[in-house]
């Protein structure tokens, strides 16, 4: 005679139990004895919160497990989804911060129309992850339950958790050699590792609006860098007679309008600032200059084709928010794309700052 197994004794068995999950198996059972003890029979599952910096991913990984091992049991209650918990949460525009927040769990359950909330935090120590499960009673915010669960730092545990924007970026910024990110005011371009790579540079080469504040600062070190034979520079300024550049001065400037002295003065910044380069050479010809007219472009410098310093800046606030970003090296090195963009402005940029360039030949 054939025996049958049950189909619950069969999802019991066939629920995945990875190396990384046995400790979230192993409280399985005692949860949902717990739960079903309590006579709630609507459970929403929120989230676990992380005071460390690690991003929703882990969290969602441990509901999620949790939610189906718990489902496994076949206790009489039922799990509302963590999807339909966050839908929710972006319907009413609600978002949750770092810190376990009971209160708040429990005011989002409500409109589930829940009887009770998972929820709770967790720690990542160097040997394990310490998890701390909460259940909520919606209706007053007892504490129905409450456990704590070691999961140990596995391989497969570790990458759940490094699945975060943090270990992203990073991961990114190794793959298009980004050393170094730096905020706040452009005065900031005298850094240290930026002057040590123009103390041993060969060619500097320079993409920016008018280099005013830039080339000020850099004075001593560009001073030495052209006292050194062998050394050149190439400077593309954005054209002082461009629509871009009035524009600009006057975004920079707020009120100023083409007959006020600070639009003045900063449209005569450009030839300033190729005045103050020329003083600075040994010879005029170790520096050459373009000009664009044609769009925003983000400063650029680049030093000896290898490392690129781009600097992202928006007018009118410029100063305080400027972010300055350093490449070198990388599989896919950003600072090629750099030096590729820079190549391909000085081809169609023009030696004279009066001249038009859009859609011409350069001028020779």
């Amino acid at each position: 005679m054939k025996k049958f197994i049950p189909l619950f004794f069969l999802l019991c068995v066939l629920v995945p139990v990875f190396g990384q999950d046995a400790q979230l198996n192993e409280a399985a059972p005692d949860i949902a004895r717990q739960v079903a003890g309590s006579g709630k029979k609507l459970v929403a599952f929120a989230f676990f919160t992380n005071t460390q910096g690690y991003g929703p991913h882990f969290s969602d990984y441990l509901v999620d497990t949790l939610s189906t091992m718990l489902t496994s049991q076949g206790k009489p209650f039922e799990i509302l989804a963590r999807n339909r918990f966050s839908q929710i949460m972006a319907e009413r525009g609600l978002s949750a911060s770092s810190d376990f927040d009971p209160k708040f769990l429990e005011h989002v359950a409500k409109f589930a129309f829940a009887d009770a909330v998972f929820g709770g935090s967790y720690e990542v120590k160097d040997n394990d992850v310490r998890l701390n499960v909460q259940l909520l009673d919606v209706s007053d915010g007892r504490i129905l339950i409450a456990k704590f669960i070691s999961i140990p730092r596995t391989p497969e545990v570790d990458k759940e958790l490094n699945h975060t924007p943090v270990k992203q970026f990073a991961d990114v910024a190794a793959e298009i050699g980004l050393n170094a990110i730096e905020h706040g005011s452009f005065t900031k371009e005298e850094d240290g590792r930026l002057k040590s790579n123009i103390k041993k540079a060969k060619t500097i080469k320079v993409l920016v609006p008018n280099g005013d504040n830039l080339f000020f600062v850099l004075k001593k070190d560009l001073q030495d860098f052209f006292y050194r034979p062998g050394t050149s520079m190439r400077v593309i300024f954005a054209s002082p007679e461009s629509d871009f550049y009035r524009e600009e001065t006057q975004m920079t400037n707020l009120k100023s309008e083409e007959g006020d002295p600070a639009y003045v003065a900063n449209r005569g910044k450009v030839a300033d600032s190729r005045g103050r380069l020329l003083t600075y050479t040994r010879d005029a010809s170790q520096v050459e200059f373009k000009y664009f007219d044609t769009q925003f472009r983000l400063p650029i410098i680049i030093v000896d084709d290898r490392y690129c310093y781009l600097t992202i800046r928006l007018s009118p606030n410029e100063a305080p928010q400027s972010v300055r970003m350093e490449f070198e090296g990388g599989a896919e090195p950003f600072a090629d794309s750099c030096l590729a963009h820079f190549e391909r402005m000085w081809t169609v940029s023009s030696s004279s700052p009066q001249k038009k360039t859009a859609g011409t030949t350069p001028t020779p």
